[in-house]
């Protein structure tokens, strides 16, 4: 009776054993990912990488150029756009969004993303007080004011029709250079026109509003996500221990035990650490991509995919490294199983 008792314990630290070496490539993914996608350092080095800051003021005017955003937080933007030709958006959203005002307003915004995700607010949103504050001032009129000065010179029917818009109350703005003395005389109706505009933007743009109405609480099953990715490694851990429990009886049954499992998981996260790439392919293919709202232009979805792709740049790295230890532990683990003494035993 005690012999096959303790063949079924054998049986069971046996198939835990095999169990470990799957789960614990897994958990090396799901934790090195969960890292990497929840971390706000992440974000902004990737958007360091792909240029975002100087990317923006085309990403933004492509946006805003968008007929399905004329409404909502984003078409209010549009009218601050509305004087200026719409061949021209580009140039002034490069002169009213440098990177000294998007930078901290980007980190802002992912800092309220993050405490949402956190559960430390209700709702993540964007500021435009700097963006607000930097066109109603003197900052933005003197961006404009450089804007036409860098312009052709501004045609007879363009100067006519220009007067005609701001004596009506319809200022309209031909992206043209006139006169030093007529470009004076502009300053005060530019920067009324351009506070005008600012106040029609609201202050904050949400981005992601807790639902109330959906039977389903998203960000409910995002902590659910999180916290299986953050403890994923106690799965494997506490296979090694049933294995433990159920055959370990002395030091060099441990080693075994544990060095040949710990061995061969090592060496697959050594292969799953060169796959990440075609893991990230693949996520990103089903679930990133069909999420992306279809109105967005292309280059911002382009964007995204650069930004998934350099966030998670980083996760085969930690893999690779961890990996390593395990297998060079396995290695250490069975290689003093030859010694003389644990031979002998």
């Amino acid at each position: 009776m005690k012999t096959f008792f303790n063949v079924i314990l054998k049986i069971l630290a046996f198939l835990c054993a095999i169990l470990f070496v799957p789960t614990v490539v897994v958990a090396l993914v799901f934790f090195n990912t969960e890292g990497r996608l929840f971390d706000a350092r992440s974000y902004l080095t990737a958007l360091e990488r792909q240029n975002f800051y100087e990317r923006l003021p085309a990403l933004a005017a492509e946006t805003l150029s968008n007929p399905a955003q004329q409404d909502g937080d984003l078409g209010a933007v549009r009218s601050l756009l509305a004087i200026i030709p719409a061949e021209n958006w580009e140039a002034a959203m490069h002169a009213f969004l440098p990177a000294e005002v998007s930078r901290p307003m980007t980190e802002q915004a992912i800092n309220s993303v993050f405490d949402y995700l956190n559960g430390e607010s209700e709702s993540a949103q964007l500021s435009m007080s700097e963006f607000k504050a930097h066109i109603s001032g003197a900052a933005g009129t003197q961006a404009m004011m450089e804007m036409l000065r860098a312009q052709p010179p501004c045609t007879l029917e363009q100067m006519g029709k220009m007067t005609v818009g701001m004596l009506t109350g319809n200022p309209k703005l031909f992206f043209c250079n006139p006169s030093e003395e007529v470009l004076g005389l502009m300053q005060p109706l530019i920067q009324t026109g351009l506070q005008t505009a600012a106040a029609g933007i609201p202050d904050t743009v949400t981005l992601i509003r807790a639902d109330a109405e959906t039977p389903q609480d998203p960000l409910r099953v995002l902590r659910t996500l999180r916290g299986v990715l953050r403890f994923s490694p106690l799965l494997p851990l506490g296979l090694l221990f049933l294995v433990t429990l159920f055959a370990v009886r002395d030091v060099k049954g441990w080693l075994l035990w544990w060095g040949i499992p710990i061995l061969i998981g090592g060496l697959l996260g050594l292969v799953a650490a060169g796959s990440v790439g075609l893991l990230t392919e693949w996520a990103f293919v089903n679930y990133v991509a069909p999420r992306i709202p279809p109105t967005l232009p292309i280059s911002v979805r382009e964007l995204v995919r650069g930004l998934v792709d350099s966030v998670l740049a980083g996760v085969s790295k930690p893999i690779a490294i961890q990996s390593a230890a395990l297998a060079l532990g396995g290695i250490i683990m069975l290689a003093i199983t030859r010694l003389k003494r644990f031979r002998a035993a």
